[in-house]
């Protein structure tokens, strides 16, 4: 009895598919999709700062060149840059709102109370305060202004701490509604009332476990996440594992698979965080071609989803462009790619 021989694609698909099987188990872990959504969610937020930057550059001195290019805009360079401030500057508050109400509705509970306690545990980890500010008079008499929280750690850097938060929140909140623990009201009052009351409990242990590692214990979990993780992550931004993940997700894609959302649940953590430390780099002076970061979200976007409107012509031109890059000066020809990084 003949046994049809397999073609080259038929070989290619197997091989993918031991590998799209695990991965693909991976991204429907509960955690590891509410941090997907979450992160897709706020995605809106950081395009709109980052368009708000790039207004910047043009209309700064300094920005991309000597002089603005859009100088009648001049005047409201820093009401510009406010805006990348308030949205890529504090950018882990807005994913770990979107990731609480992911990950409490994958548990099966109000989107509201997941997203209000995970917010919650972030502030307890993340607080530093910096005292009263100094505020100086006209005529240079100091005198001792309001007080403010630091924020250091509420952007890219605060990201990893956000799902730490977020996990410890939603977990302790679907383990008191479980096990029952909570305040139960009668059945006639409206419901936004009851979730409320119930929430009360669930926050408690929240409260004692966050506020105990960050103040009885004094544990900074962004400074400790930053000394041990981010120098591995960092080592990740290179022309090699940049192409392995565009290769693996264009692979899952071929094979039905939603390759963005597989490999993204590895990737987008670093890569959110990479693009917001390009714009604070930016914005405390650091040249474009400078920036410590080459690989961002708006790098794939431009890489990958627009060549895709170009089917086969592009694709080829992406992966030459790659070896070429390997091939030649990687350190020179990255500049360029700098002013797409923010």
């Amino acid at each position: 009895m003949s046994t049809e021989k397999k073609s080259m694609m038929d070989k290619i698909l197997e091989k993918v598919d031991v590998i799209a099987g695990p991965m693909t188990k991976f991204g429907q872990i509960p955690f590891v999709r509410a941090i997907v959504n979450g992160m897709v969610a706020a995605l809106p937020v950081t395009m709109v700062g980052s368009l708000f930057l790039v207004v910047y550059l043009f209309c700064s001195d300094g920005g991309l060149t000597t002089k603005a290019l859009i100088p009648f805009l001049k005047p409201w360079a820093g009401d510009l840059a406010l805006v990348n401030s308030l949205s890529m500057g504090i950018m882990a508050v807005y994913i770990i709102i979107a990731f609480g109400a992911e990950y409490a509705e994958i548990k099966g509970f109000s989107k509201t109370t997941g997203a209000v306690g995970a917010f919650f545990a972030f502030m307890l980890l993340n607080y530093n305060s910096v005292g009263q500010l100094v505020v100086t008079a006209k005529d240079g008499t100091l005198s001792a202004g309001a007080s403010a929280f630091e924020s250091t750690y509420w952007g890219g850097a605060g990201l990893i701490t956000a799902m730490i938060a977020g996990a410890i929140a939603i977990n302790i909140i679907d383990i008191c509604y479980k096990k029952h623990i909570v305040i139960k009201l009668p059945d006639s009052v409206p419901p936004a009332i009851s979730d409320s009351f119930s929430a009360i409990i669930p926050y408690f242990f929240i409260t004692l476990i966050c506020w105990g590692i960050r103040t009885l214990a004094g544990l900074n979990i962004p400074e400790l996440v930053g000394q041990m993780l981010l120098p591995v992550l960092g080592a990740a931004d290179n022309i090699f594992i940049y192409t392995l993940q565009q290769f693996l997700s264009a692979l899952l894609w071929i094979c039905g698979l939603h390759g963005d959302n597989i490999t993204g649940a590895v990737t987008n953590v670093f890569v959110n965080q990479w693009i917001a430390d390009n714009n604070t780099a930016f914005m405390a002076g650091t040249a474009v071609k400078d920036l410590p970061y080459v690989w961002t979200p708006n790098l794939c976007r431009l890489s990958q989803w627009v060549s895709s409107c170009w089917p086969i012509a592009v694709d080829i031109s992406h992966i030459l462009g790659n070896l070429i890059t390997v091939i030649f000066d990687y350190q020179i020809l990255r500049k360029p790619l700098k002013i797409l990084s923010l």
